[in-house]
């Protein structure tokens, strides 16, 4: 009962019954080349392959092209030949693939279509995700999406739902009409939620719902009007009157929706005023959290709301130390009101307490630098402290000696967080050198090779380590060369001779498919070498078509920078 309290409290995520996610599989991984076609002649290559006898040849294709995304577009038509073939697999990798290739599997939708029937659940959910991708336009997906709703497998149903909602705006009319089906209301609660503001227009239709019998619909329709915001303020009364009704099963979704509405509730201050006093600490803190929404210039609700947020990270409720958390970030009180509630929450705190309170200390930004500090000296918070820095970026540069001495933890996770840290922190991190360049023999790889991403982030700084990356250059097959080549560039970019070397290894990262931020950084790194990078023009003029728009900018900034004159 607890955990369904704490997950009404602020309803932070949708609240979709597990039957919705429950046996979902995963479509069958197939090997991918490690060298994707990037010219129209080897993207040819891989189309003369889908007639392959051999089912590995032929899935293998399927993949190759969808993972070139909409550089594939010439392969659309020989792809939707593929749908019909005898095998589920493959009819349901050329799904997937055709939405890869997004809007420009446009011309194919009718037979892409055809697989929603399937029999099949793993094609036709395939082919449910490759429509909402290719985002054919709501006069094409809604008709196909509202058949499948109907479809017994719930993971199918989860693909229809989340698919309908990512329509947006479009797709109100036909929740609302939803709305006046029993089988379909609770679906359309869920899918007008996640649309959010803009379901506005289905407020009436929601507000009838309040009155059904069945509890759950009823609940899920309180968190709609919810997420709906201001929006949804004529709803107020009704929902005020299901907390006459039944205080106690309503009661915090309720609060929850009134204090999402804001201020355009606040004519429910009044009924929610008594429940502020609750001997229920969930629904006392939810009750403040909602009045200080409504009065957002009431200075004495958030300080109140704060508090009682911050004693519910010592719920032995996971869901509901989370819930507070967010709840906390919602409020935005300022440092001068929430540092001392969560420093008194760290005194004689347990590990769960802690980590929610050092949650919340990011919602804080720079002024919880101090605290977060102190925190990296625990060892049950170090990770997650780590990761919170690391989000931070430079502000979070008095944490440094405290990361320094954190890389002596004896978990390799938690040194890789710190590192990333050192690495967010960047040319701030200068003190870390030393400690950088003995994270470089970390038994744990991946620490080591993080080492040495750190070192590149602080910059000319971390000159000293020069010659341990030259060195690594030499081993050109491996990842650890290319990092060192990435790092060498924001160490000494203007080295003719380290140029030389590295500059081979970032433009085969460049054409690095399975890693949208290899090639983003790859480009930038060359791009850091200027003129020193003039052979590197034809790969990245190649990566200006790339598909990801990081890779498009990060390739046009180089090129820009490698043609510069001397």
């Amino acid at each position: 009962m607890l955990r369904l309290m704490s997950c009404l409290l602020f309803a932070a995520c949708l609240l979709i019954p597990p039957v919705l996610v429950t046996g979902a599989e995963e479509l069958p991984a197939t090997p991918v080349p490690d060298t994707l076609p990037q010219t129209t002649g080897e993207i040819l290559g891989w189309i003369g392959q889908l007639e392959s006898p051999d089912l590995a040849v032929r899935l293998r294709a399927i993949n190759a092209l969808g993972s070139r995304g909409h550089l594939a577009a010439p392969a659309v038509v020989v792809l939707a030949r593929q749908l019909t073939h005898e095998s589920p697999l493959v009819r349901a990798h050329a799904a997937n693939a055709l939405g890869q290739i997004g809007p420009a599997s446009r011309p194919v939708v009718e037979e892409l279509a055809k697989l929603l029937g399937d029999s099949e659940s793993m094609v036709r959910r395939e082919a449910v995700q490759a429509l909402a991708q290719i985002r054919p336009g709501p006069e094409v997906s809604l008709p196909l999406l509202e058949k499948l709703l109907d479809d017994a497998d719930p993971a199918v149903q989860n693909h229809v739902l989340h698919a309908i909602a990512d329509l947006g705006e479009p797709a109100v009319p036909l929740m609302i009409k939803g709305l006046a089906d029993d089988k379909m209301a609770y679906w359309s609660c869920i899918v007008l939620g996640e649309i959010g503001p803009a379901a506005a227009p289905a407020v009436p239709a929601l507000m009838k719902r309040l009155g059904d019998p069945r509890p759950l619909v009823v609940q899920e329709t309180v968190l709609c009007l919810g997420k709906i915001g201001p929006k949804a303020a004529d709803a107020v009364p009704e929902l005020l009157g299901l907390l006459d009704k039944d205080p106690s099963g309503m009661g915090l979704a309720v609060v929850h929706a009134l204090g999402q509405m804001g201020p355009a509730a606040v004519t429910a201050s009044t009924t929610i005023l008594p429940l502020a006093e609750s001997d229920d600490p969930v629904l006392a803190a939810a009750a403040a959290w909602t009045l200080a929404r409504m009065n957002p210039d009431n200075e004495t609700w958030k300080v109140r709301a704060t508090h009682a947020l911050v004693e519910l990270f010592k719920s032995p409720d996971q869901v509901v130390r989370e819930a507070a958390v967010r709840a906390l970030a919602e409020l935005k009180p300022g440092p001068e009101v929430v540092i001392p509630a969560l420093q008194t929450a760290f005194q004689g705190a347990d590990e769960p307490t802690i980590l929610a309170a050092i949650s919340a200390m990011a919602t804080v930004g720079e002024p919880a630098v101090p605290g977060l500090t102190k925190a990296l000296k625990i060892p049950q918070a170090r990770r997650r402290t780590a990761m919170i820095l690391a989000q931070m970026g430079p502000v979070a540069k008095a944490a440094v000696p405290n990361l320094i001495e954190a890389l002596s933890d004896n978990d390799p996770l938690t040194r890789r967080e710190v590192l990333l840290a050192l690495a967010s922190i960047g040319p701030e991190a200068k003190e870390a050198v030393p400690a950088l360049i003995k994270a470089m023999d970390d038994s744990d790889e991946d620490a080591s090779t993080i080492a040495i991403f750190a070192l590149g982030s602080v910059g000319p700084a971390a000159i000293a380590v020069k010659p341990r990356l030259v060195e690594n250059l030499a081993d050109v097959e491996s990842f650890r060369a290319t990092v060192s080549a990435w790092a060498l560039a924001h160490i000494d970019p203007s080295c003719e001779q380290t140029a030389a070397k590295s500059v081979p290894l970032l433009v085969r990262a460049l054409s690095n498919g399975k890693s949208e931020n290899a090639r983003t950084e790859a480009a930038r790194a060359l791009g850091a070498y200027g003129p020193l990078a003039k052979s590197a023009i034809p790969a990245l003029n190649n990566a200006m078509k790339d598909e990801s728009p990081l890779v498009r900018e990060a390739a046009e900034e180089a090129v820009e920078a490698v043609s510069k004159k001397d």
